[in-house]
């Protein structure tokens, strides 16, 4: 079959449909674009707007595109810009071509005026040769500009008052941009020598302290934040502390381009803080020489701090031991339980300051003596929030006062005694005196007269004088006899002639016979002498102790023991009679108890007495013994 022929012409109208439609779609386009465009567009022909976007529209206070289009644009043009443009358009048709950017004063519908940048262009629009004119509001750069003018000064005014350094250095070349006046002040040079050396803020830092300085600015390089604190030494030679701390500036796209920071002179701080570390260190030792604990109770959070010698008071561990009211109370005994917790309610009613003191018990059961003083803080509403106190282990004083007061009181009974032993010592005087002088008047005395008649009678020569002899010979030897008894009974001389035992053998033996009571003497150690106050104590004891024995015991037998030892001597009186209340019995000044205690606490020495109604007495001595040679300097002073 053969092809059917074609017009040759035919073959042109689809490629012109096709261009018309691409032309078309361009249009729209380009139409759509400058629709959404956010500048002003208008396109002029022969000197008259034909087109108007809507941000045109806008910009010019119109209220559609009918009041704008069909004018020239001179109507929109500020006065004094009029002439401007007009030479401007007279250029863009003799050239034909784009003209330069120029800043116009735009007129608005309502008559006020709007600064705008505007370029013009040549072009054919419609198969006419037109011109498109674009405008870009310059409103809001310009307000952009004063205020970035405005924050600019402000930022300077403030960065020039306020006393820390502010900087600003570029990041890449490190030069100063910025440094705040303060800079003057705290490292004592220039602003200009920094801006003209961006080192120099580094020379002045202490050569103690440049490592770390350094170190610091390797890490901000890394980090993109710098911080230090450091010493700056001055060109007048003062120090002071600076905190420094530095940051980067970044771009939009994360570059950094800038190094901001600020500088604050710390020195009074550190000064402060050095001294309160002082003071605390001061409080630390203080704690620990007066044995002075501190505790801080918040007491809306039960939170409790202690120092580390409340923790020793406890007798725990600082290290191990963390503190809390719960911890405190366990260590509190029953019998302070009570009293303890009416003071922890005490501070929960806000009623303080006051003191306190309560027992501790140790976990190893060593009970320790606390005593302190709390403050209570409140809060507006009246509200204890905290408490603070300090505590003071005052066992050992406790101690010592119970020892004073012991010691006082013993003084006082010493005393006592010594005034009971004097009235007793005269009365003994005064009976030793009765008897002596009735044993003079009435037995020598009488031994005496009889003596003295008979050597009268024998004068005379009457009588049978052999016999007168005899009978005054036998007065004689009675006479002498007594007074030798009443000299053993002032002191017996062997007592100082042959020692203790001697006089006690013959004490006892005078005793045996008066009373018919049997005495038991067992002794060891006697072969040497003792001091001559020792002998003389020890016997006096023993004569008093058997004396009390014949006098109350209602006995048959008693048992005299001496055991001589290094440094001391034992004595022990005993006796199965009937007893007595000793305590009764010590505050009966006759019983001759409270002398013989007195005579042992002179020499230092102890007398206890173990006696019990009807189950007998057992009077116990220990007397110190000098070693020999002071045994035997005393005695040869005696």
């Amino acid at each position: 079959m053969t092809e059917p022929l074609q017009n040759p012409g035919t073959a042109r109208v689809p490629d012109l449909e096709l261009a018309f439609l691409a032309l078309r779609e361009s249009e729209e386009r380009y139409r759509s674009l400058v629709e959404i465009l956010p500048d002003l567009l208008v396109i002029q022909v022969e000197g008259r707007i034909v087109y108007i976007n809507p941000a045109g529209v806008r910009l010019l206070g119109a209220g559609s595109a009918d009041q704008v289009l069909g004018r020239t644009v001179y109507e929109f043009v500020h006065p004094d810009f009029v002439e401007v443009v007009r030479r401007r358009n007279e250029q863009l048709y003799a050239r034909g071509k784009q003209v330069p950017l120029l800043k116009e004063r735009l007129l608005r519908c309502d008559g006020t005026t709007v600064d705008a940048e505007v370029i013009a262009t040549p072009f054919h629009y419609q198969g006419q040769q037109a011109v498109q004119i674009v405008a870009r509001d310059l409103s809001a750069r310009r307000q952009a500009e004063k205020d970035y003018q405005e924050s600019e000064l402000r930022f300077r005014q403030l960065a020039d008052i306020i006393p820390q350094v502010f900087f600003l250095s570029d990041r890449s070349s490190g030069r100063v941009l910025y440094v705040s006046p303060a800079y003057e002040r705290i490292w004592g040079r220039s602003c200009e020598s920094l801006y003209a050396d961006p080192d120099s803020w580094l020379e002045a830092v202490h050569p103690d302290d440049q490592d770390l300085v350094r170190r610091a600015i390797g890490n901000g390089r890394a980090s993109g934040v710098y911080e230090a604190e450091y010493r700056v030494l001055r060109p007048d030679g003062s120090v002071r502390w600076v905190w420094d701390r530095a940051f980067e500036l970044k771009t939009e796209l994360g570059v950094p381009y800038r190094l901001a920071g600020i500088a604050v002179d710390i020195t009074e701080r550190r000064l402060a803080e050095e001294g309160l570390m002082r003071i605390q260190r001061l409080l630390l030792e203080a704690e620990q020489l007066g044995e002075i604990g501190s505790w801080e109770w918040e007491i809306p959070s039960n939170r409790v701090y202690w120092s580390a010698q409340v923790t020793r008071l406890l007798g725990l561990s600082p290290e191990t031991t963390k503190p809390s009211v719960e911890l405190f109370f366990r260590h509190v005994p029953a019998e302070d339980l009570e009293h303890v917790s009416n003071l922890r309610q005490r501070l929960l009613r806000g009623e303080a300051p006051f003191s306190y003191e309560h027992r501790i018990v140790r976990p190893s059961g060593e009970v320790r003596v606390a005593m302190g003083r709390v403050e209570v803080q409140v809060d507006s509403a009246g509200r204890p929030y905290r408490a603070i106190g300090v505590v003071q282990d005052v066992t050992e004083r406790r101690r010592a006062e119970a020892e004073r007061q012991r010691l006082l009181e013993s003084e006082r009974q010493g005393r006592a005694r010594l005034q009971a032993l004097s009235r007793r010592l005269v009365q003994l005087q005064e009976q030793e005196r009765r008897s002596i002088a009735r044993e003079l008047h009435d037995e020598i005395g009488q031994l005496l007269t009889g003596l003295k008649l008979l050597l009268e009678s024998a004068g005379q020569g009457s009588g049978d004088l052999a016999g007168r002899l005899q009978e005054a010979q036998a007065v004689l030897n009675d006479l002498m006899s007594r007074v030798r008894t009443l000299s053993m009974n002032l002191r017996p001389a062997m007592l100082d002639d042959l020692g203790l035992l001697p006089a006690l053998l013959w004490l006892i033996q005078r005793y045996q016979a008066q009373t018919a009571i049997q005495v038991t003497l067992v002794h060891t150690g006697l072969e040497e002498r003792l001091p001559a106050d020792v002998e003389t104590t020890a016997y006096r004891i023993t004569q008093e102790a058997l004396t009390n024995v014949a006098r109350h015991a209602r006995t048959q037998h008693a048992r005299v023991t001496l055991r001589a030892l290094p440094g001391r001597l034992l004595l022990t009186v005993e006796d199965e009679g009937a007893g007595f209340d000793p305590e009764r019995a010590h505050a009966a000044a006759s019983s001759g108890l409270n002398g013989m205690r007195e005579r042992a606490l002179l020499l230092g020495g102890s007398l206890s007495i173990d006696s019990t109604p009807d189950r007998g007495t057992t009077l116990r001595v220990e007397l110190p013994v000098p070693e020999a040679s002071q045994a035997s300097k005393a005695r040869n002073e005696a």
